[in-house]
């Protein structure tokens, strides 16, 4: 009998062992999927988030636009979530012939140091109604307005959101924009890229599903020749002057059109050159989680 409650409570013990093994497997997929302690700022989830637009390039009735966020296409009345705790800065209508005319109803909030970074906020626009006012102390997950297509020009019901760090106390410069896939929930997948050439042109061709639509840099390198890089977050290789005016450093960007039906996203990189005698090409991907893909092509 002694024998078998000795067995008996090692068994147990094995058993509680096993089930804080599994727990803790389990966190750590769950951080795998995440990505985030953001909230999913309409489904108030930690669900990765579906874009309708991408952060960076794109295309705004039909000409090239830089875009200092994301896009979430829903009905208007929609509840929006904050993402995190903090502190509501800005709560107000833009008004027309201003130089925010096109955010319509917009709220920021400041949020506490996290991830080494000290200043962070967060924007959203093109509200139908705005719940709250400066000075107002937000939890995470309480609703701070609703989906709506206020501001000069818009015209699809949607949340545009941003995330910019070095700031929060509600100024809006573009220039403190960082892709928000940085802190949104949302699962990272691998780009499609496929590079070819004529004797004056190089093309890269990067393709991307449309939830995790998470290019932050590229780094273009033909062998033999200079490399470029562009930086979507600190407007390296961009014309800061006119960040809506490509090409950059002799490289075209083509957007896909926007197609509602589509799971892709393609964006196209043309550099114009002697590329007669060209051997390859090697391109780099940065993400806004900072992992990297990298690509060598070589010509025959």
């Amino acid at each position: 009998m002694v024998h078998r409650s000795r067995f008996v409570a090692v068994l147990c013990c094995l058993q509680v062992v096993l089930l804080l093994s599994c727990s803790k497997n389990n966190e750590v997929q769950e951080e795998e999927t995440s990505s985030a302690t953001a909230l999913n700022p309409i489904l108030r989830t930690y669900d990765p988030v579906m874009l309708a637009s991408p952060y960076g390039p794109r295309l705004l009735g039909g000409s090239y636009d830089f875009h200092s966020g994301v896009d979430m296409a829903h009905p208007t009345g929609t509840p929006v979530h904050a993402i995190l705790d903090g502190k509501v800065v800005r709560a107000e209508t833009a008004q027309p012939g201003s130089t925010l005319e096109r955010y319509g109803q917009f709220v920021v909030i400041s949020h506490d140091p996290f991830d080494e970074v000290e200043l962070h906020q967060t924007v959203y626009l093109h509200l139908s109604e705005t719940l709250v006012k400066v000075g107002d102390e937000i939890k995470q997950g309480d609703v701070i307005g609703k989906v709506g297509n206020t501001g000069v020009n818009i015209n699809t019901e949607h949340l545009h959101f941003e995330y910019h760090i070095g700031e929060n106390s509600g100024a809006i410069r573009r220039s403190n924009a960082r892709h928000p896939l940085r802190i949104l929930p949302y699962q990272s997948k691998s780009a499609v890229v496929d590079i070819s050439k004529t004797n004056n042109e190089l093309t890269i061709t990067v393709v991307q599903v449309k939830s995790s639509m998470d290019l932050v840099s590229i780094t273009i390198s033909p062998m033999g020749h200079e490399s470029k890089r562009i930086d979507f977050e600190t407007l390296e290789g961009i014309n800061k002057e006119n960040v809506d005016v490509v090409p950059y450093q002799g490289i075209d960007i083509i957007p896909s059109p926007f197609n509602s039906v589509s799971s892709q996203m393609v964006l196209t990189f043309k550099v114009e050159g002697v590329w007669t005698d060209l051997e390859g090409v090697a391109v780099k991907l940065v993400n806004a989680k900072g992992k990297a893909q990298e690509f060598i092509h070589k010509f025959q």
